[in-house]
Formats: structure tokens, sequence, C-alpha cells
């Protein structure tokens, strides 16, 4: 169970994140939050396996639940592009003519903490999460104790749809060393052929290896010359 120390942990991040993510543009976060709908199809029998061993759901409902997650998170995704604000008349107050006008822009709130229950897992977190996160804000989510497994398995959609961003130059990693080869994997990163914007190494263990040194070991060698291709650099993960 998770206690202060973690949910002190969880708000400093969130409001790192909610800083960047808010000057992040909508159609940029309409272009990640559509990846990871994607993902969330990809994995649809995933989700609904776990969905079933959590709530208990017969695996043909957890298989519908989890099938209509992509298509919550991609109208989420559409409808943070559609975030308008007001004109307000001035000419009502004294001073004031028809040349002038007022308006209001619509801003993101911050940090949003997301509590859901255990019926819908799926479906319930993504009503909270999808919606926050393409309005421009960071979310703390809390599942359900009793279906845990099914909020993170989604949540997991979202990040592997950011981390495979090209905009993304360095990863910063801690954890098993299964984690960080899925992370660092190219097919993870599914960057263009001739992608000028490479992830670049990071830290101090090589995916390959299984063991950890003070220094990054340095890369093979690679031919050179006309006609040789060199191969994007994966980045390193600790």
């Amino acid at each position: 169970m998770a206690g202060p120390e973690d949910v002190e942990m969880a708000l400093v991040a969130a409001e790192r994140g909610a800083a960047v993510w808010r000057r992040t543009p909508a159609h940029e976060r309409m272009t990640i939050l559509l990846r990871a709908a994607d993902l969330a199809d990809q994995r649809a029998a995933k989700i609904a396996r776990i969905i079933s061993s959590e709530s208990g759901k017969t695996i043909t409902e957890a298989t519908g639940e989890a099938a209509r997650s992509g298509d919550l998170i991609r109208l989420a995704a559409f409808e943070g592009t559609q975030l308008y604000g007001e004109t307000l008349p001035l000419d009502a107050n004294r001073g004031t003519g028809l040349d002038k006008v007022g308006f209001t822009l619509r801003q993101p709130c911050g940090v949003v903490v997301a509590i859901t229950p255990f019926n819908y897992p799926a479906l319930l977190v993504l009503h909270k999460l999808a919606p926050a996160l393409a309005a421009g804000n960071a979310v703390v989510l809390k599942p359900a104790t009793s279906t845990p497994l099914t909020a993170l398995e989604l949540v997991g959609c979202f990040v592997d749809a950011l981390v495979t961003d090209p905009r993304v130059r360095k990863i910063s990693f801690t954890g098993s060393t299964a984690t960080g080869e899925h992370i660092s994997s190219p097919s993870n990163w599914a960057l263009p052929a001739r992608s000028s914007c490479c992830p670049t190494p990071i830290s101090n263990t090589h995916p390959r290896s299984r063991r950890t040194s003070s220094t990054p070991s340095p890369p093979r060698s690679r031919p050179s010359g006309p006609g040789t291709r060199r191969p994007p650099r994966r980045p390193w993960a600790h």
C-alpha cells in the first residue's frame, strides 16, 4: 500500500509534468493520445484478461469493456482540441463602446487527482484520465485497491505512447533490466528510418548488458563510407 511519502513523490512528479504538458500544443497532445488509443486496441485482449482475473467478470464482459478503451481515448483526444473560450461584449459598461470586446481562454487546471472504483476498472479510469490529459493536465491516479493492475496496464499505453514520440531525446528510468530493455527496444520506439531526431544514450547501462558500471560502455565501431547507413542509436536505461 502507498504511504504519505509515495503521495508526496507522485504530487511532485505531477507538478513537473503539468508544467510541461500545459505548454504542449493541443494537436501534439492529440497525436500522443491517439497513439495511446492504438496501443489500447492492440492490448485489448490482455486488458480483458486482467479485468476478468481482478474483478471476476466473465471474459466476454471484460472483452467488451476493454474493446471500448481505444475509442474513449480517441474521443477525449479530439475534445481536447476543441476547448474554446467565450467573447464578451463590453458596451454595457460606461466608457466602452462597440469597438471593444472581451474574451476568455480555457486553461489547464494543473494536477488532477483521479479516484476510481472497481466495477468498471478500465472505462472509469479512462473517463477520468483521458479527458484530463487531453485538456493539458497531469493526473495522479488512485485506482480501486481490488483492481489496480487494470489501471496499471492502461497507464502503460499512455507511457509507451509518450516515450515513442520522436521528440523525446532522453529517458531516465530506474527499474528492472527487462523493463529497461523493453523501453529501449527499437520496435517500441518505432522511429522512421530517416528520422533526424533519434534518442541518445542517457545513463550507465547498455540495454543488452546485465551488469552495471559507473560509466557507459563504449559503442562498438561500425563501418562507414559511401553507401553505408548507420542505424539510429538506442537509448540506454538504468
